[in-house]
């Protein structure tokens, strides 16, 4: 007799459910600019010795503020190679439609990696003035 294992239907395996742990480093794998300037931060503020809650906050403010003009280059430069793309009027062997696509693509990765940056930034401003305040 031949046994077939069961056809599941289920979309993650029987020991891999996604519980509040595995959540929370999905999200902050989203954000994993933030995740390394608050590193950055935690690592020179404890080496140099940090003590009081405002050197805390100016630290977290200046990555908040590297983050946002890196999300805001990145998404201003995605659009102006995208407006450049529809302005091509030829491409040596090749399709221009479907270079556009393709540069299309690319942006809205960049634009993504922009938005990201720039609501992990703040998020970071949000803990500078937090640990400003608590």
């Amino acid at each position: 007799m031949n046994s077939e294992p069961p056809v599941s239907n289920t979309p993650h395996p029987p020991g891999l459910k996604p519980g509040r742990v595995g959540l929370t480093f999905q999200i902050l794998r989203m954000f994993w600019l933030t995740e390394a300037a608050l590193i950055l931060v935690v690592i020179y503020g404890l080496y140099s010795g940090w003590s009081t809650a405002r050197q805390w906050s100016d630290g977290l403010f200046l990555a908040s503020a590297a983050q946002l003009i890196i999300g805001g280059i990145s998404i201003l430069g995605s659009s102006r190679d995208y407006s450049y793309a529809f302005l091509a009027r030829y491409v040596a062997k090749g399709d221009v439609t479907e270079n556009q696509k393709q540069l299309g693509a690319e942006m809205l990765r960049q634009q993504s990696f922009g938005k990201r940056a720039f609501l992990g930034g703040l998020l970071t401003l949000l803990i500078a003035w937090l640990a400003l305040r608590v």
